[in-house]
């Protein structure tokens, strides 16, 4: 009798060390495949510019070669960057006749650089987009879009001169 007592405890523990050590090899290969990284997100399509607020935070990282001391206290500055070069780039004053189009230049830049923000002061206007910007992209085209304030930030929406 007490030989099959301790049979039965020794399978017993036996069954629990077994349950215990599947459940730990369950365990570590969840967190295995937990632990595998995603994918990168994929490389923009050809170049693009943005618009943003110049906040000082923003420009701390440019102060060596921006000199914004024409800059008034208060003016509302827009920084445009890109993830590639791109030349003939032009902020532009707009003109409305049945669509918009380009009346004027305001700053022309022979290339605007990845890393190197043109900083520029943005008069609000009314609800009419009255400036834009142009450039020459990648495929020698130049483009055209206006500034349009969204939230908190800004869209670039192009349209044909």
């Amino acid at each position: 009798m007490k030989t099959r007592i301790y049979l039965t405890l020794l399978f017993l523990a036996g069954a629990f060390l077994l349950a215990s050590a599947a459940y730990a090899m369950l365990s570590i290969s969840g967190t295995y495949a937990l632990r595998v990284p995603a994918a990168p997100p994929p490389p923009p399509e050809g170049g693009q510019v943005s618009a943003r607020l110049a906040t000082d935070e923003l420009l701390n990282g440019y102060r060596d070669y921006l000199d914004l001391s024409w800059v008034e206290e208060g003016d509302l500055r827009v920084a445009f960057t890109s993830n590639m070069r791109f030349m003939n780039f032009r902020v532009v004053t707009l003109g409305y006749d049945d669509g918009l189009y380009v009346s004027g230049e305001v700053i022309v830049q022979k290339e605007l650089f990845p890393g190197r923000p043109i900083v520029v002061t943005w008069p609000e206007q009314g609800d009419v987009p009255h400036r834009g910007i142009s450039f020459v992209d990648e495929n020698d085209e130049t483009r055209y879009f206006v500034l349009e304030t969204a939230g908190d930030g800004f869209l670039l929406v192009e349209f044909n001169n």
